[in-house]
């Protein structure tokens, strides 16, 4: 029964992939610079704007930027002590998840918090890995047929609309890196009642 309910909804992951093209921000950051251009020019006729031919000429004048990489959040004493607190908030949030509150030397949440760091390092490495080799479509494509699924594994009776609206939700909500952190609570949650 569950396969009928959410075959329709499959199809239409398909056709987001279609759908959804590719930024041009991150073609031109992976050198794709006639891709990103056919990209702009695409929005500019939906949009119903001219781009002048002079800022294209501008785009192949730019140099192709840098890529940044993990140890850049290291690079500057700024940025280390933003890493830090960022860091240091999202420890105490997932604490007051994990019922830690005030317990932080605790065995039971040193075990929960190196679970969820090992199970968020690993998924936010592959989620990088995926998008620099398959692009930000496929990626996210492939996110909301796991936000799919996920919905209909966690047993929520809902309609096609209702399905695809807290996919799309979900896969909003996520960005581009963090797949994981919103499935860990609601599994966690689930398991626990």
């Amino acid at each position: 029964m569950q396969l009928v309910i959410i075959s329709p909804a499959l199809l239409l992951v398909g056709l987001y992939y279609w759908l959804l093209p590719e930024s041009a921000r991150w073609l031109l950051t992976q050198g794709k610079k006639e891709a990103a251009q056919k990209e702009l020019q695409r929005a500019a006729r939906v949009n119903r704007r001219e781009i002048p031919e002079i800022l294209f000429g501008q785009l192949e004048m730019e140099p192709r930027l840098k890529r940044d990489n993990l140890l850049d959040l290291f690079k500057t004493s700024y940025l280390r002590k933003l890493t830090f607190i960022f860091g240091f908030t999202r420890s105490s949030c997932y604490g007051h998840s994990f019922g830690c509150v005030g317990e932080i030397f605790h065995l039971r949440c040193l075990q929960h918090i190196l679970y969820f760091y090992n199970r968020e390092l690993s998924n936010q490495f592959k989620a990088l890995t995926l998008t620099q080799l398959l692009g930000q479509a496929l990626t996210l494509t492939q996110l909301l047929g796991q936000a799919l699924t996920l919905t209909q594994l966690l047993g929520q009776a809902l309609t096609l609309t209702q399905l695809l609206g807290q996919a799309l939700q979900f896969v909003s909500s996520q960005g581009h890196f963090s797949n994981s952190r919103r499935i860990s609570v609601a599994l966690d949650q689930r398991s626990s009642s």
